[in-house]
């Protein structure tokens, strides 16, 4: 009964430290600027939205800033101003990207989702193509 209750305890230490590990990696930051880390008042954040539609597992990530090879699915602190972002998704079978120029406020935090138009089909399992295009607005 003992060793049961051992084990329960570190199973459970275990889980705490891994959920903690997780949560400071998925809300933690990527700066895309030299130098040491801005308030959070003099940068822009922009986060790429989990949605399902088709139900399937895709995922839009920021694969480019600027012409700079960034691939994260980490939210981005980017110096106000114009950026040249390229979106791509998990899923795409055709790997196709998506370019938008935008600009960025300080202090702001923007959302970036994707809309999959029709015609769209399942090549393979899980995979699909088509085209699609991504909305950026003001959290």
């Amino acid at each position: 009964m003992r060793t049961g209750t051992m084990i329960t305890r570190l199973s459970c230490r275990i889980a705490v430290i891994v959920v903690a590990f997780v949560a400071v990696g998925c809300t933690s930051t990527y700066p895309f600027y030299s130098g040491p880390r801005l308030p959070r008042e003099q940068v822009a954040i922009l986060k790429c939205r989990f949605n399902a539609d088709p139900p399937v597992t895709v995922q839009l990530f920021v694969e480019r800033i600027d012409d700079i090879r960034v691939c994260t699915f980490k939210p981005v602190e980017l110096l106000p101003g114009s950026h040249k972002i390229v979106f791509e998704l998990t899923s795409s079978a055709t790997h196709d990207s998506v370019v938008k120029q935008v600009f960025l406020d300080p202090g702001k935090t923007y959302i970036a989702s994707y809309k999959i138009h029709m015609p769209t089909f399942q090549t393979v399992p899980g995979y699909y193509s088509g085209t699609w295009s991504v909305n950026i607005c003001e959290e």
